[in-house]
């Protein structure tokens, strides 16, 4: 086996938090002496720079145009004329590379379109899963079950997504593995939890859909007597869709005063340096980095009862969980976290032993040796 090809078509955006496990894992195989290529959406003069950073390292990139716009669903109904586009865009994309494996990054249950080409011609795959929800249901599809079936290993980042996608197909999966992502903090932010706080402040840190993560709860909450009334700010991290609404709600809210958004940062540390608190209403998560980050830094966590969460988070003893993202539960899980000021300190240590106890020291490495076992 010599030849290893990721394939990560996030149409989102040129990059995001589930491209950081396969190009750090890309990086590594690379080192060890494979030929290492990705197939990638083709984003033209906005390359993200961690992607011109792989290319530089003498990765392999193949792009294919998007499929997420006007003029490409309108080429998609041209299909039953011209044949399936994409999949002649794809297929040529493989034949280039000529993979002996094929990792690919996506949602579940989804793929078997993606990887039809590979599966056609025997080449091993597996699927490496970055989320699953409960509230997006797929009908039900024989190429996508197949395509679950098949693959060498299916891995999940926790055993909610796991359970979800296995709902979906109607199905018990066998071929599973856990997997971590990639933690960007090395330890502890500066130790300001266990000094008296006269400002509390909140952080929300990640993309700014509000049907994913919910953050317009974050500020129906605050604009209430009660936490007006409170000594606050909060800042908000990232970037999306959604900035505009979210903006234009600060205004309704009559927020503007406390409510900063900071837009996208690189330095996590520095970031939980500057906040006391994370505040994260998902509706689902696979395994959210912005919860995981902050545990690590030694960081208060406010967040639902989804994904990883279920499985890292004990409410009130090293974070704090609402059971669903709707304005009576997180309005009391936020409540419940500031009448716990006096043992933030002792909670936020709690939070870190969990990250430092349940993580690998090196998710890419962990990704390598365990589930590729190369």
């Amino acid at each position: 086996m010599k030849n290893i090809c990721f394939v990560s078509l996030n149409a989102n955006s040129p990059w995001g938090g589930s491209e950081d496990l396969w190009s750090q894992a890309a990086l590594l195989l690379l080192s060890k002496g494979y030929n290492v290529s990705v197939i990638f959406y083709d984003w033209g003069n906005n390359k993200s720079e961690e992607l011109i950073k792989l290319i530089a390292s003498g990765i392999q990139l193949v792009t294919i145009p998007k499929h997420q716009t006007i003029r490409s669903k309108f080429r998609k109904n041209l299909n039953r004329f011209l044949g399936d586009i994409f999949q002649k865009q794809i297929t040529t994309a493989y034949k280039k590379i000529k993979p002996d494996l094929v990792i690919h990054t996506n949602m579940a249950p989804r793929g078997a379109d993606i990887l039809k080409w590979v599966i056609t011609n025997k080449i091993p795959y597996i699927l490496d899963i970055q989320l699953a929800d409960d509230y997006l249901w797929h009908c039900y599809d024989e190429a996508m079950l197949q395509c679950y079936l098949n693959a060498n290993t299916v891995c999940f980042l926790c055993e909610k997504n796991k359970i979800t996608t296995e709902k979906q197909l109607g199905v018990k999966l066998t071929n599973t593995k856990k997997h971590f992502n990639p933690i960007k903090v090395k330890g502890p932010a500066n130790t300001i939890l266990d000094k008296k706080i006269t400002t509390v402040n909140f952080a929300c840190v990640g993309r700014m859909g509000i049907e994913h993560k919910r953050q317009d709860l974050i500020l129906e909450i605050l604009s209430q007597n009660k936490w007006l009334n409170r000594s606050w700010t909060l800042n908000f991290y990232g970037k999306g869709e959604h900035e505009v609404s979210l903006r234009r709600l600060v205004d309704m809210y009559e927020l503007n005063s406390r409510v900063s958004f900071k837009g996208y940062v690189n330095d996590i540390e520095e970031l939980w340096n500057e906040n006391h608190v994370l505040l994260l209403p998902s509706t689902y998560e696979g395994m959210s980095l912005s919860v995981i980050e902050a545990m690590k830094s030694g960081r208060i966590v406010v967040t639902t009862n989804v994904a990883s969460s279920i499985e890292y988070i004990q409410d009130g003893i090293n974070g704090f969980k609402s059971p669903g993202p709707t304005f009576e539960e997180f309005d009391l899980a936020m409540e419940k976290a500031w009448n716990e000021q006096a043992n933030w300190h002792s909670i936020a240590l709690s939070a870190q032993k969990t990250i430092n106890d349940k993580f690998p020291n090196n998710a890419a490495e962990y990704f390598v040796t365990n589930i590729l076992a190369l």
